[in-house]
């Protein structure tokens, strides 16, 4: 008799079963697979379905890095002096902050 030879090829469904399922002596069948992400053991589908998602909120932010929401001359001035009032707003504050702590000898910046 002929020993019959395992199929090279099987199928999508087949190969994630052999990769998921160990046979009855506990071994686990390795399985060529392609993409960025072939040379990681995956567990459990909920965690593929979450990396999946990871990579899609990821590719979205690489899409939208070109993009700037601002884009006249006077949407980015505009932008720019709100920038600089919060900064200025937080500068008084740390100023404040900093008397009022020189005032309690609490200060100490060496």
């Amino acid at each position: 008799m002929e020993q019959q030879q395992p199929n090279p090829n099987p199928s999508k469904k087949k190969r994630k079963r052999m990769m998921t399922e160990a046979d009855d002596e506990g071994w686990t069948t390795v399985v060529r697979t392609r993409g960025p992400m072939s040379g990681l053991q995956r567990d459990a589908p909920e965690e593929d379905a979450v990396r999946a998602r990871k990579d899609d909120e990821l590719r979205k932010g690489e899409r939208n890095m070109g993009k700037q929401a601002d884009f006249y001359t006077f949407q980015l001035s505009a932008l720019k002096a709100k920038r600089i009032g919060r900064m200025a707003k937080k500068f008084l504050s740390n100023k404040n902050k900093i008397e009022l702590m020189k005032a309690q000898r609490k200060f100490t910046p060496y």
